[in-house]
């Protein structure tokens, strides 16, 4: 419960900030990016290693 509400302060408090407002959807893609990241690394590695 605790990180619910962690959460949505910080929501509600990152995006009063103006930057954050007029950039939304360059953050939210960065964000999406920067998370599918890693699978996108390990997948690479396992396709090297299958090749070898």
């Amino acid at each position: 419960m605790s990180w619910s509400l962690i959460a949505t302060g910080a929501g509600y408090l990152f995006g009063n900030i103006p930057f954050v407002k007029t950039h939304f959807s360059v953050i939210i893609l960065g964000i999406i990016v920067v998370t599918l990241l890693p699978s996108f690394v390990a997948f690479i590695k396992s396709m090297t290693r299958a090749k070898a």
